[in-house]
C-alpha cells in the first residue's frame, strides 16, 4: 500500500528483485533479498514495494534519478551524479563484495549521468568536459 498513490517514472528488474523510482526521486524496492540486493539492511524478502530510507552511514537516502538491478546487486545515481551500490558482487568498494544498505562508491572520483548493468557487471557514464 505504500506505493499505491505514488507516480512511478522508472522501473528496473533483476533476477528476482525490482525497483521503482517515483516522480519525487524516491526509491522503492521489492522481491528476493538473499544477497542484500534490496538495500534495506537485511536479507528478508519483500513481496510488496518498500521505500528505501537510509544509506550505509545511517544518513537519509539522497534523491535518485536512475537505478538498475543486476542479478544480485543494485546500482543507483543521485540527482547530483553520485554513484551508490548494494547487494553482492563487484560493487566498486575497495575490498568489499557485499553491502546490505546503499553505499556511495567513492573509488570513482567523478560525477555520473547514467548507469547500466547486466547479470554480473555494471558500467557508468561520465561526460568528458
Amino acid at each position: 500500500r505504500e506505493i499505491e498513490d505514488v507516480k512511478i517514472i522508472y522501473c528496473s528488474a533483476g533476477l528476482g528483485h525490482t525497483l521503482a523510482i517515483s516522480d519525487k526521486n524516491e526509491l522503492f524496492v521489492w522481491g528476493f533479498n538473499n544477497c542484500g540486493q534490496l538495500g534495506l539492511g537485511d536479507q528478508i524478502t519483500r513481496w510488496s514495494p518498500e521505500k528505501m530510507t537510509q544509506d550505509s552511514k545511517g544518513n537519509r537516502i539522497p534523491p535518485f534519478k536512475k537505478a538498475v538491478c543486476s542479478y544480485y546487486s543494485t546500482y543507483a545515481i543521485t540527482e547530483r551524479g553520485k554513484l551508490y551500490s548494494w547487494g553482492k558482487g563487484y560493487l566498486g568498494h575497495e575490498g568489499k563484495s557485499t553491502e546490505f544498505l546503499p553505499r556511495r562508491v567513492e573509488t570513482l572520483k567523478r560525477n555520473f549521468t547514467d548507469v547500466f548493468c547486466n547479470k554480473d557487471m555494471f558500467s557508468v557514464y561520465s561526460p568528458i568536459k
